[in-house]
């Protein structure tokens, strides 16, 4: 077996294991509890988009979220979750790293925002875009998650994120 061979398959149990505690997570959550969710793809090169997620979970944590509130998934390789998500969500998987914001399990769409790749400065940072969820965290207004500058709009067919998730756990 390759080391390429090897890094997959520990990037698939990694995330296969995250992908669990997720989804059980996101099918506990109430509308009234933290209402915003950041699910990270990534790739194991994309330190960048790593210490973002890494600012995300500390203030995320600091205003009670739970674990299913902020994820990040490839990590240790571009694994099937990470592939999943990318289908689900009908985007390109040679541009990793995507950042998607979801107004907690329940939500049926969310925005995807395009990070900067591998280790290089950002010309731009996730920085705004963490300051605008924390006053909207801050101040319950989930209703304007729709009006963050810069993401694309994305739905799920139909489905809340808990479902989706659901889906793409069965399906890995």
């Amino acid at each position: 077996m390759s080391d390429s061979d090897r890094s997959g398959s520990r990037a698939d149990n990694h995330d296969r294991e995250k992908l669990e505690r997720w989804s059980r997570g996101l099918e506990g959550d109430q509308p009234v509890s933290f209402p915003v969710c950041a699910i990270f793809l990534v790739s194991e090169s994309d330190r960048w988009a790593h210490d973002s997620f890494r600012e995300f979970r500390g203030s995320f944590e600091s205003r009670n979220s739970e674990f299913h509130h902020v994820v990040i998934f490839g990590q240790h390789g571009v694994s099937t979750t990470v592939k999943g998500f990318l289908t689900e969500l009908d985007l390109p998987p040679t541009r990793l790293p995507f950042l998607l914001i979801v107004a907690g399990g329940a939500g049926k769409c969310g925005s995807v925002f395009d990070l900067p790749s591998g280790n290089d400065d950002a010309p731009t940072s996730p920085e705004e875009l963490l300051r605008q969820l924390e006053r909207l965290i801050d101040g319950r207004e989930v209703r304007q998650l729709g009006m963050l500058a810069g993401g694309t709009a994305r739905g799920f067919e139909g489905q809340t994120l808990a479902q989706l998730a659901s889906s793409l756990l069965s399906r890995i």
